[in-house]
């Protein structure tokens, strides 16, 4: 069984961290196809950046399908074009941030999401209330950096693990890394902060993985039915 992974942002670094974390959590067990397009914006930083990224992770995906990936994760906390991928794709589709939501929300019984940016407090404080999981979530925390400045510097992890130990004293039982960039340091984070931590990519491709090996696929009755310009809805 394959598993396709998209990181919607150009950047390869990324996508490398994105494919270690992905591949830990297969452990093995499926194959995982981690790609990212060739042409976008560097980080997914703000709604054009998301807006400017779709047409690709679309293509992303028509690409997974012909390959024969049973499942696509979209490697974005904003999970971007989850929507329109669900209605291409037969296998399920997941973005990271209602993954980690999900995983969160059945193994604690309060969490908080910890991200970069704090333009991304708002928007993934709407994420849990549109995904169902206001009530759960007891803080979201910025680290107040760019993702492209997580890079493993001892003065970026600090800034984490800081607002990781914050988000502990608000009540949260769990805490939910909110940025595919922060994938590697989900170890360290749980050993200093006393609290499992939940990596979103990880997350994700458990979920998507365990769906398409139990052979459920997405609906194709209503809201995610072909559109009718695919190869799948013109038949």
């Amino acid at each position: 069984m394959k598993i396709q992974v998209i990181n919607p942002n150009t950047t390869a670094a990324m996508t490398a961290k994105i494919a270690a974390a992905a591949r830990r959590a297969a452990a093995g067990r499926f194959e995982v196809v981690c790609s990212n397009p060739p042409a976008g914006p560097e980080s997914i930083e703000t709604a054009c950046d998301t807006i400017t990224a779709a047409p690709a992770i679309l293509r992303e995906v028509s690409q997974g399908m012909e390959q024969g990936c049973a499942g696509h994760v979209i490697a974005c906390f904003d999970d971007p074009a989850v929507a329109a991928c669900r209605e291409l794709a037969t296998g399920p589709v997941l973005g990271i941030c209602e993954a980690s939501m999900l995983a969160a929300a059945v193994t604690a019984s309060r969490f908080s999401v910890v991200t970069t940016a704090r333009a991304g407090i708002p928007i993934i404080e709407d994420m849990a209330l549109r995904y169902g999981f206001e009530r759960k979530c007891r803080s979201v925390r910025s680290c107040d950096m760019a993702v492209l400045d997580l890079d493993g510097s001892p003065m970026a992890n600090a800034k984490v693990l800081a607002q990781v130990q914050a988000a502990v004293e608000d009540g949260a039982e769990t805490v939910i890394l909110g940025c595919a960039g922060m994938s590697d340091l989900a170890d360290w984070l749980s050993t200093e902060s006393g609290v499992p931590i939940i990596e979103s990519v990880a997350a994700a491709v458990g979920l998507v993985a365990g769906l398409a090996s139990a052979g459920i696929a997405t609906s194709k009755v209503g809201v995610f039915a072909f559109p009718p310009t695919s190869g799948e809805g013109a038949r």
